[in-house]
């Protein structure tokens, strides 16, 4: 599952999808640590630049022109930085997130 960035119409049903099929899950930092918080396993939170070997693909996070918040219990929680998403290159560096574990990956 790849989530670009923290509004409902692209986060609002993560929560139960991951409960029920237990995917990969990359999003940015925020988004990431909101999942966990939620109960979601298989997070690997990435920052832009970097890139997680998926089993499905490698994917690269990228640069996206939004905001990105989640509104819960009548409250805005900001939720990192909005991203895309596109193929590994030979340039892109593994992802580092220390607030979130990674497995070890070499972008190729």
């Amino acid at each position: 599952m790849l989530i670009t960035h923290g509004h409902a119409d692209h986060i609002g049903s993560a929560p139960a999808v991951a409960e029920k099929f237990k995917p990969q899950i990359a999003a940015n930092l925020g988004v990431g640590q909101w999942l966990e918080a939620k109960g979601a396993a298989n997070v690997t939170g990435m920052n832009k630049g970097g890139c997680h070997h998926a089993p499905a693909a490698p994917v690269s996070m990228t640069q996206a022109q939004t905001g990105s918040s989640i509104y819960e219990d009548g409250r805005i929680v900001y939720a990192g930085e909005p991203a895309g998403f596109g193929q590994c290159s030979r340039t892109a560096a593994p992802s580092i997130t220390p607030a979130i574990p990674m497995p070890s990956a070499i972008c190729s």
